[in-house]
């Protein structure tokens, strides 16, 4: 089972045992999907604090100068695709898709990716992308799966990963990683609970 496999591999990191405890508390009888953190814009160093809404065919905006079919997305009945912003503005900094993988105990990452005007060094707004990985991780703890994530990565993006998200890499043949234990916690306190800077 994978995720017989990810404990295995994260053998030095065990998994917190507060995560369904603490973690729920602190989230219970919130709105969820408004416990959030903030984003850093690169000129001014200035943050501005960030929410996320689910996303659906009947309220996606357009997305058609992104790299990815967002549209295509939304059909796939099995997956939840959320939208990040900036608190009261109207405008995606990022977009993520996410599978529940109730018999691995985990959540697959499928798709993640920033707005254009995010993208590379000089990306108006730091953190986005992930920002985007806490979400599913916020999830997986909500589901008590711990935390635990994984995704396919793409040849290019594995030391990225690896050096940005804490991820580790599962099956170099396909690419597979995760994000788990101590990784997963700071990425949730960080882009969740805003405990940590970026």
């Amino acid at each position: 089972m994978f995720c017989k496999f990810l404990e295995i591999y994260y053998n030095k990191t065990k998994r917190e045992k507060y995560t369904n405890t603490q973690y729920y508390v602190i989230m219970k009888g919130e709105k969820l999907n408004k416990i959030t953190s903030s984003l850093k814009e690169q000129n001014t160093g200035k943050r501005f604090p960030t929410e996320f809404f689910p996303v659906t065919k009947e309220n996606i905006k357009e997305t058609e100068d992104w790299n990815f079919k967002w549209q295509e997305q939304l059909d796939h009945k099995e997956s939840e695709t959320f939208a990040l912003y900036l608190k009261n503005y109207n405008e995606y900094q990022g977009l993520v898709t996410y599978e529940i993988k109730p018999k691995d105990k985990s959540v697959k990452v499928i798709l993640v990716e920033r707005a254009p005007h995010n993208i590379g060094k000089d990306g108006k707004y730091k953190g986005v992308g992930s920002h985007l990985f806490a979400i599913a991780i916020k999830k997986s703890y909500e589901l008590g799966f711990d935390g635990y994530v994984y995704f396919v990565s793409k040849t290019n993006l594995i030391d990225y990963y690896i050096n940005v998200l804490g991820a580790k890499v599962v099956n170099y043949k396909n690419r597979t990683m995760a994000i788990a234990g101590v990784s997963s916690k700071k990425l949730y306190e960080t882009y969740i609970l805003g405990k940590e800077k970026i």
